[in-house]
């Protein structure tokens, strides 16, 4: 359960840095 909400948090992570780079361009 732990590593999968580790992979969760970091998979979250990832998408927001994405959209951030989105917006950014």
């Amino acid at each position: 359960a732990e590593t999968k909400g580790l992979i969760h948090k970091n998979k979250a992570s990832r998408d927001k840095a994405r959209l951030s780079a989105k917006l950014a361009k």
